[in-house]
Parts: structure tokens; sequence; C-alpha cells
């Protein structure tokens, strides 16, 4: 019972053996990833002496009013797919929404891909609370394109202000037109 295991031979590698070269180059990957590392933390040093600084003058109300500002952003991601899944006649209750609209942001903190590594997890998430694919497809459209929208009004909102101050110009008009007519293209 002790035989070696041996593989058929469409399965057998036809690689070889790792050399040194690799085992060498490696080698550096990890150094020059390490030293990157250092580099970036030595060089966020004086951010999080200038972020310790902000936080000894934070007023705990404003704290308070900015935490409320970022949960109400999740239960509106959250209220977004609940009305999809209600017009699909799938009820989706809102702590379950709200978790998953929790996970999402972390998955897309947590692995930057653009969003889609958290729409990967809201869909296979909604899919398994009974959800049919092409609800959590529309979901996920009318959750980009309210993301969107909102900056789009928000941009609109901050051109009002800076123009009524006078402190407008031909950059700021050119970028937020841009901003605009890309998330107009979507």
């Amino acid at each position: 019972m002790n035989d070696p295991v041996t593989l058929p031979s469409s399965q057998e590698s036809n690689l070889p053996p790792p050399s040194r070269l690799h085992y060498v180059a490696f080698a550096w990957l990890i150094g020059a990833a390490i030293l990157m590392t250092l580099v970036a933390i030595v060089g966020h040093r004086s951010e999080e002496e200038a972020l310790l600084r902000m936080i000894e003058r934070a007023e705990p109300r404003w704290l308070l009013i900015a935490l409320l500002c970022q949960m109400a952003t999740y239960l509106a991601q959250a209220q977004i797919w609940r009305a999809v899944a209600r017009a699909g006649g799938v009820k989706l209750p809102l702590t379950s929404a709200y978790r998953i609209s929790l996970a999402k942001l972390f998955m897309d903190q947590a692995l930057p891909t653009g969003g889609l590594s958290g729409s990967t997890l809201v869909a296979r998430s909604l899919e398994q609370r009974g959800m049919p694919r092409f609800l959590i497809m529309a979901s996920l459209v009318v959750s980009l394109v309210s993301y969107y929208a909102s900056y789009v009004i928000c941009l609109i909102l901050a051109l009002a202000i800076i123009t009524a101050r006078g402190l407008a110009t031909i950059w700021i008009w050119i970028g937020a037109l841009g901003f605009a007519g890309f998330a107009g293209l979507i």
C-alpha cells in the first residue's frame, strides 16, 4: 500500500524542474516587494503624523455626522437592491441587503478591481438569497447608474457653489464636463 503515486502519462508535467535561476529571480522579486513596502511605509509616516494631528483636533459631533452619512450610503445602496428585488417579486430583507452592501465595500477596498470584486460578491449573495439572475443584473445596473448619477448631482452642486464664489476656472469646467460626459456614457 505504500506504492508511490504515479500519474498517467497525460497528466505528467513536461516542464523542467525549477533551476537555481528561478530561485534567484524569485528571491529578487520578494526583496523588491519588501523594499517597495518599506519605502511606502516611510513615505506615509508624515501622512500618519498629519492624520494624528487631525484626529486630535477633530470634533466628535462632526465625526458622528460623517459616520451617519457613511451609513446612509450603504442604506441607500441596500434600498436600491431591495427595490429591484421587490419589482421582480422577490423579498430581500433590509438587514441582508445592508450586510451585502458593507461586504461589497470591503471587497472593493480589499481587492481594488474597479468594483468588479464587490459586484461579483453582490451577485453571488443575491443569488444565494433566491434572486433570479435577470434581477441581479438589473440591480447591479441600477446601482451603477445611481452611483454615477449621484456624482453628477454633487458635481453640479459643487460647480454652482464655486461659480457663485467666482472660483471656477476653465480647467475646472473642462474636467467637470469630461466627467459628466463619461458618466453619461455609462
